[in-house]
């Protein structure tokens, strides 16, 4: 009887999540970060044979996997230990903070007009009232939120919150100081769905930390969520179809990297339901520079147990 129906009838069969691989960066990278944009997955930046890198890569999404790299504009500064978002509306891509070639945390803003062809012009933004390194940035609306991070060498640790309006234009208004985290953290991973975002692990100063954290609107506060299976810092987070996903990262600081991914469903109040097992990723991988689209996370570069690599490698969540 399916044979004599109309396809959209039909009920596809289910496929069990896993991971698959993508083509290799044209070099290893690592403290880099990686978005998704306009049908294109970037990797700006970070460390390649011990040196600040500027290049920056892109692929085109092909389905469920991506074409070869090519490189486009590179930042107007090489630097590692960024962070990336992504403001869909106006094409753009925002480069926030990092470490440069003298070690200097600098809290420099770039932001990356996308065409439609994936080449992609620089242009310089306004500084973030402090520096920052290991910090999480994240869009929400039109507002770019920059989390937490270090200001300096030895720890220096902190809670704050940045935020700037995106303009029409898709440059960034003046960064304002919103309401801080819970605690000092950075290298945690952070996602965002709706107008929510959520906070997960990273390294408080003492030891990579289980915590989950979502808050609504910025202005009412942070509220604890279920926590991570394991304590977890230079990971992933993501948000696909509903599900809060986590990948890879250290338990401890310059411990054994994971391979584990996690995932938890998140209810119509945004809170953070239970965690469940996802497949392993391939290999293990810190420091992990992750993209998503509404239906795929890519993995790129990073940190492997034999040094930074420039593997890819794309996550297919299950479909019912």
């Amino acid at each position: 009887m399916d044979a004599l129906l109309p396809d959209a009838m039909v009920d596809a069969p289910p496929v069990d999540a896993s991971w698959v691989a993508g083509p290799d960066l044209p070099v290893g990278r690592t403290l880099s970060c990686a978005v998704a944009v306009d049908g294109f997955v970037f990797s700006i930046a970070g460390v390649a044979s011990s040196v600040n890198q500027n290049r920056v890569y892109r692929s085109a999404i092909a389905g469920r996997s991506l074409e070869p790299w090519v490189e486009t504009t590179p930042l107007p500064v090489p630097t590692r230990w960024h962070s990336c978002a992504v403001h869909a509306a106006t094409h753009s891509i925002f480069v926030v903070g990092g470490s440069t070639v003298q070690n200097d945390t600098t809290g420099a803003v770039f932001r990356g007009a996308v065409s439609s062809s994936g080449d992609v012009t620089w242009t310089v933004q306004p500084d973030l009232p402090a520096p920052r390194r290991g910090a999480s940035a994240v869009v929400v609306g039109d507002s770019l939120f920059v989390l937490g991070g270090e200001e300096a060498d030895g720890f220096a640790l902190r809670r704050t919150i940045y935020a700037a309006l995106v303009q029409g234009s898709g440059n960034l208004a003046p960064f304002t100081t919103s309401p801080s985290l819970p605690s000092d953290d950075y290298m945690m991973g952070v996602a965002a769905s709706g107008s929510r975002i959520f906070v997960t692990g990273g390294f408080t100063g003492a030891t990579a930390v289980r915590s989950a954290s979502a808050v609504g609107l910025v202005v009412s506060g942070f509220a604890n969520q279920t926590p991570l299976v394991e304590r977890r810092e230079r990971h992933a987070a993501s948000v696909i179809a509903g599900w809060l996903y986590v990948t890879g990262g250290e338990p401890i600081f310059n411990g054994q990297n994971l391979v584990t991914t996690q995932r938890a469903p998140l209810d119509i109040n945004g809170s953070v339901g239970m965690w469940e097992p996802q497949p392993d990723l391939p290999e293990p991988i810190a420091y992990v520079a992750s993209a998503t689209t509404a239906e795929l996370m890519y993995v790129v570069g990073g940190s492997a147990d034999n040094g930074v690599t420039n593997s890819v490698y794309i996550f297919i969540p299950e479909s019912p």
